[in-house]
């Protein structure tokens, strides 16, 4: 947090028990724009910051929380600061405070409402958001992580399988990718050894070839259509629908994660 700026106010996490004081705070200063519940406090806590002035008086809450439809979203829910000098500041620090945790925790994006005041909106286009949408539904949204998904480099292991498939978690792949071109190898298992070549599209899915030699030295060949996604940590998962070609019939679906090293 060395890049926040110098501020005569203390900012720290808020309390599951201080809820209703909160709350409170919210309703009076909101102007009737954001009046969450009690409980909906409680249970965000973990994700609150809380800006305080002498005495323990609260000058700012910035809510968030990570979103359980949208993959490795969070939700910074509202910013609101009392009214004087330095409001503007500390809705900055809030911000950059929650920034930062989420980046901590390998989300992709931020996003927020787009019905603020246009002091507290101006704060966060300061803050690398930009606006998205459209007339209906308006958003703030900034990317924490970087859209591209690539192979490169990447050793991967499957978490899941079909039973007629071959490939488990002693399976061991081995990717390398430029530009939409992807190849590599495999091996482990019941799979001796394996080869692999594919094409990813511009939504990052693939279509890959692969030819093996299992353990009983016998060859298969196949194909497969494979969705990626970012995991929460960062990690690349792989989502295949596979099936044998040539003189083996069957298909089945597969998990492949990328290996924590």
């Amino acid at each position: 947090m060395d890049n926040l700026p110098p501020s005569d106010f203390h900012f720290r996490k808020a309390w599951a028990a201080e809820a209703q004081k909160i709350a409170a705070f919210l309703s009076i200063n909101a102007g009737g724009r954001y009046q969450p519940t009690v409980l909906h406090l409680q249970h965000h806590a973990g994700t609150t910051w809380v800006c305080e002035q002498a005495r323990d008086e609260i000058a700012g809450i910035l809510l968030s929380w990570i979103s359980p439809s949208q993959y490795v979203t969070a939700v910074i829910e509202a910013i609101v600061v009392m009214d004087g000098q330095q409001a503007l500041a500390n809705a900055g620090t809030l911000l950059s405070y929650a920034i930062n945790h989420y980046e901590q925790l390998n989300m992709r994006t931020l996003v927020a409402p787009a019905n603020l005041s246009s002091s507290i909106m101006q704060v966060f286009l300061e803050h690398g958001f930009s606006t998205g949408g459209n007339e209906q539904e308006l958003f703030l949204k900034k990317q924490l992580m970087p859209e591209r998904i690539s192979l490169k480099n990447k050793k991967m292991r499957p978490t899941m399988n079909t039973t007629n498939g071959q490939v488990n978690e002693q399976t061991l792949f081995e990717y390398n990718q430029e530009g939409d071109l992807i190849w590599g190898t495999y091996a482990g298992g019941a799979v001796a050894r394996g080869v692999l070549v594919g094409k990813m599209n511009a939504s990052y899915d693939i279509r890959f070839y692969y030819l093996q030699l299992d353990a009983n030295g016998t060859l298969h060949e196949g194909n497969s259509s494979s969705s990626t996604e970012f995991l929460n940590d960062g990690r690349i998962v792989l989502y295949e629908n596979w099936e044998w070609t040539g003189d083996k019939n069957g298909s089945g679906n597969s998990i492949i994660e990328e290996i924590k090293e």
